[in-house]
């Protein structure tokens, strides 16, 4: 973290440059060739690999070593320490302050901005910058209305001593004055990268240590070398993109930075109370490799500003809170190992400090890590009474036996204020379910409001929000911690062509594993994630996210209405969480901070943001449905804008208690691959805990959880489900995922606590393949909720349902069986189809059956319909389609499935062919054209049906015949055979038969085969030709 006290650097858009050094040993003068390795006695010591001459010494290698504890490096000036105003510097904004060499051609050295403050520049402002070589530092301040009489001067800070590895001095000076001594000119160029040497020791320094991107610092190990950050609000070391050859203002190209840190260690003094960043990359490419980052409440590493190229190999990261963000494009790291995101080395107790989402009020400068839900106890909760004032909820609990319960007594609780929990069996309804504690009085029996009325040496009282009222009763009541969903990433990443290649995160237990955001064609493989549950805790932290929360916050401040957005205006605002331990909070996420690195894209809503309303906010000239893009970054409690886009062409005036949202969905084309990673991060824990996991509550899904969670998660704030009328737009994801272990930890499939599920929101494209041993079994009609099991093989993936009705946007394939789904969310429609080729589980015979060759059903299943196509000619229409039809549409007792052959008649498709089933286990055969059975060609018979006939009421004579009924059929012939049924009996003894007595005339013929006459009854007379 830069920290500049009344002074805002802005590196992040401005070049940044380290001064040439300054100090009592100049290179010019020394006895040896440049380039050449002395001996042991002087600041340049010999590399280990120099091979020594006995004419001149030790040869010539590329890169000099300057031993950070040399001698020379005591009483060296040069570091600028504060700028000094004198007389009285009026402004109106804020002024640019340049600092340059005295040569004739002078060299910028540094750019940044000076605080005006009630009309005056502040004084004096303290700036970290390296030291201005051998000439007199030039101080200017431009813009901003500067005025007034005044002189600017550079106050140079001298070293009293080398750096000590001891650690009982402070070496900030002496790094600083062995980096200026290795930025001389004739050490430092294009084409020459200098090595600066920390020996085997710990060296505490209390400011950055800045250097420049082609410098290289090495160590005689990570856990050898080490540099120990003493201000809690500091940075370990900043490297910068920036040249001291041949100009401070001309950064390098990223493919020539050539530096690095090899074999060294950063960690702090404060542990969880430092805020600051142990390594800060700043728009440079940088190698690492055997680096130890550890112990800070800060960030591990953070690639801010353009970073680019960097590659990390052997990159070690523990107890540290947000451990790696970036690296920017093209980023690499090769064997990356974090340990214990979200925690610190120097917990008071390693059970309940910490941060993350069951990790509550760690946001203040006394009590920065947050409490934890305490896992240290083994006894039974007991809920022994539960009401409520129409206020606040009291849920009297106490534990047993004591010896297993915490600090050894059954007053005290497992929950802290702003812990969750879970409460049952009481007869108001609104008692029951799951709260996060307003309060908690240990050693009490009965509260009011937050205070305690009667102690108790056996039992606690938390206390919650509850507006429930009424006569209450327990049956068979239960209390449990309960644990929610981690929003907080272990590792960010972000940036185009981005690869993490081995390594092992965990314990998981307060973050996810790795969280994706503002990223394309990002490569995660051979990575373990993994809880590591302690004493039966649960866990459920994803082991990956690809967009997740999207972090908002607050102006406190006006936004004033202008789009003149350039260096000392005010084109700025203030934002809520102020500077808590020097980080920028977002308070949707639960204490995550933004530092420097939230730059770029950001949106801008009204207090009263509706997305359904075009009703005018209060924020004059803007609707509670709109919102405006801006481009800035954050500064301590301030944010700076850099371009605005405007409404329809007017630049609001925002008010304050705008919402400031950081818009990280800004990606397109390919997003994420996963390849041979061990995903266990989610753990149900044992039944003392309860988990707390809802896809929708409401318009939020913030509790969601799931092993890889897809898509911005709905936050009923600024971002809604789809199908919400007016909700913006969020973006589509996409993954795939490569023989990766999703296998639930307890063996089990819960869909809403998302063990071996793959969740999506919003809009997501996701390809499984594995290659496991699982056994597959059917399908069920889950299919047509948004959900799909691949036959029983992980990974199981979901279209997230919203409280509204309607479901996300789901694209999924499984090469490894064949299997595709397809379902949009918002007209609920859905395809399916899986191969199946794999032994059965036990429920496959009940879902699909056994096969006719064999117990198992090989082949495939599909959902609905599922038909293929020809390629139409000359690049037009498909001519042809077959289509199967089945379930859970198409059922017996409604839409009769079956299959089909269908024809393109130039507008829709025509059945030429069906079979179809009756409802009854049979099946219609339906054909359009000729049947051709055996070679023989048939037809569809001629028919007709005659009117009602009863020989006019005569009966016909005994062993008599009659030409009776008769009806018109087109096409027959005399030479045809014609078949006669009548509709209902004529009445017995009668017989009939039926010929074609002309052309286009059936007639029925009656007999009567008795001894007496027999008139027949009237009825209607069937006719059947057969051509």
């Amino acid at each position: 973290m830069r920290r500049i006290l009344c002074l805002v650097l802005l590196s992040a858009f401005l070049p940044f440059a380290h001064a040439q050094g300054s100090g009592t040993v100049n290179p010019s003068t020394q006895p040896y060739p440049l380039g050449y390795y002395p001996s042991a006695g002087s600041a340049i010591s010999p590399s280990p690999n120099a091979q020594f001459n006995a004419a001149t010494g030790y040869t010539a290698l590329k890169l000099p070593r300057v031993d950070v504890t040399h001698t020379d490096f005591g009483n060296v000036t040069g570091q600028i320490a504060s700028i000094t105003i004198t007389g009285t510097a009026t402004c109106t904004g804020m002024p640019t302050v340049t600092v340059t060499d005295s040569s004739g051609s002078p060299t910028i050295k540094a750019v940044a901005s000076a605080a005006c403050v009630n009309s005056q520049v502040q004084s004096p402002l303290t700036i970290l910058v390296h030291g201005v070589g051998y000439v007199t530092p030039v101080v200017t301040l431009t813009g901003g209305g500067i005025g007034g009489m005044y002189t600017a001067t550079a106050n140079l800070q001298t070293c009293s001593t080398p750096a000590d590895p001891t650690g009982a001095s402070d070496s900030t000076c002496a790094f600083w004055a062995a980096t200026d001594y290795a930025y001389q000119g004739s050490f430092s160029g294009p084409d020459s990268y200098t090595t600066l040497y920390v020996p085997r020791g710990t060296y505490k320094i209390s400011q950055p240590w800045i250097v420049s991107c082609n410098v290289v610092i090495r160590g005689d190990g990570p856990y050898a070398s080490t540099i120990e950050q003493t201000t809690n609000t500091a940075n370990g070391i900043d490297v910068m993109n920036t040249q001291v050859f041949p100009s401070a203002t001309e950064g390098f190209p990223l493919a020539s930075c050539e530096g690095g840190l090899r074999d060294i260690g950063v960690t702090t003094q404060g542990g969880p109370m430092h805020s600051g960043t142990l390594l800060q990359v700043i728009g440079a490419g940088y190698e690492l490799e055997n680096v130890n980052l550890y112990n800070s409440g800060g960030y591990g590493l953070n690639a801010v500003s353009g970073t680019e190229r960097m590659r990390a190999y052997n990159l070690q990261i523990s107890d540290v809170r947000y451990s790696l963000f970036g690296p920017g494009n093209e980023g690499h790291f090769y064997k990356l190992n974090i340990d214990n995101p979200e925690t610190s080395t120097t917990n008071t107790n390693g059970t309940s400090d910490g941060w993350g989402s069951n990790c509550a009020n760690g946001t203040s400068a006394t009590n920065y890590m947050g409490a934890c839900i305490n896992w240290d106890w083994t006894g039974t909760m007991t809920l022994n009474a539960a009401s409520s004032d129409g206020t606040n909820g009291y849920y009297q609990v106490s534990c047993a036996p004591a010896a297993q319960c915490i600090l050894g007594n059954g007053s005290t609780s497992p929950v802290y204020p702003g812990n969750w929990f879970n409460a049952e069996g009481s007869s108001i309804t609104g008692l029951n379910g799951t709260f996060q504690a307003l309060a908690v009085l240990n050693g009490c029996s009965q509260a009011s409001g937050t205070t305690c009325t009667t102690t108790s040496s056996t039992s606690f009282v938390v206390v919650t929000t509850n507006t429930s009222t009424g006569s209450n009763t327990l049956t068979s009541p239960t209390w449990k911690p309960a644990f929610v969903p981690e929003t907080h990433p272990g590792v960010a990443l972000t940036g185009f062509n981005v690869e993490v290649n081995g390594g092992s995160i965990k314990a998981v237990r307060n973050s996810s594993c790795v969280t994706v955001f503002n990223a394309q064609v990002v490569t995660v493989q051979n990575v373990y994630c993994e809880n590591a549950p302690v004493n039966g805790q649960p866990g459920l932290g994803p082991s990956i996210v690809v967009n997740g929360v999207v972090p908002y916050t607050l102006l406190t401040s006006g936004l004033p209405g202008s789009n003149s957005c350039t260096a000392g205006d005010n084109c700025s605002a203030t934002v809520a969480g102020g500077t808590a331990n020097g980080s920028q909070w977002m308070g949707n996420v639960e204490d995550s901070p933004v530092f420097e690195n939230a730059a770029g894209s950001f949106y801008i809503y009204p207090p009263d943001y509706n997305p359904s309303s075009s009703s005018p906010s209060i924020v004059p000239g803007v609707n509670q449905n709109q919102r405006e893009e801006v481009i800035g970054s954050f500064a301590g409690n301030t944010f700076y804008v850099q371009q605005r886009f405007g409404i329809g062409g007017v630049y609001p005036a925002w008010t304050s208690g705008s919402y400031l949202q950081w818009l990280i969905t800004n990606t397109f084309g390919p997003e994420l691959t996963t390849e041979a990673n061990h995903f266990e991060t989610i753990n149900p824990g044992n039944s003392s805990y309860f988990t707390y996991c809802n896809d929708s509550e409401g318009n939020s899904s913030v509790h969601q959880c799931g092993m890889d969670i897809m898509g911005a998660l709905p936050d009923g704030v600024l971002v809604f489900p789809v199908g919400i009328a007016g909700a913006f737009s969020q973006g589509a994801t996409s993954l795939m995922s490569i023989n990766d272990e999703l296998i639930p930890s307890t063996g089990s499939a819960a869909e809403i606590l998302g063990e071996g599920w793959i969740k999506c929101n919003q809009g997501c494209n996701v390809v499984a393949s594995s290659a496991d041993n699982i056994q597959q079994n059917g399908e069920t009609s889950n299919v047509s909720t948004g959900l799909v099991s691949n036959g029983g093989v992980y990974p199981l993936v979901a279209a997230v349902k919203y409280s509204n009705g309607v479901y996300s946007t789901l694209s999924y394939s499984n090469p490894s069986y064949g299997a595709g789904y397809s379902y949009n969310g918002a007209s609920n429609s859905y395809f399916f189809e899986n191969q199946l080729y794999k032994p059965y589980g036990a429920s496959s015979t009940t879902l699909l059956g056994s096969g006719p060759f064999g117990s198992f059903p090989y082949g495939h299943q599909f959902a609905n319909a599922d038909c293929w196509y020809d390629v139409g000619p000359s690049q037009g229409h498909a001519q042809y389609r077959m289509c199967d039809e089945g379930g859970p549409f198409y059922t017996p007792s409604g839409t009769k499935g079956g299959w089909e052959f269908d024809i393109w008649n130039g507008t829709s498709w025509v059945s030429a062919f069906s079979v179809r089933d009756t409802g009854s286990n049979t099946a219609n055969l339906t054909v359009s054209g000729t049947l051709t059975v055996n070679g023989v060609q048939i037809t569809a018979p001629l028919k007709g049906t005659s009117a009602a006939w009863n020989n006019s009421g005569t009966g016909i004579a005994a062993n008599t015949c009659v030409d009776g009924p008769t009806a018109a059929i087109t096409g027959l012939t005399t030479s045809m055979f014609v078949g006669v049924s009548p509709a209902a009996s004529p009445g017995a003894g009668l017989q009939w038969s039926a010929y074609a007595s002309v052309a286009g005339t059936a007639t029925g013929r009656v007999c009567n085969v008795t001894s007496a006459s027999v008139t027949p009854s009237s009825t209607t007379y069937n006719f059947r030709v057969l051509q």
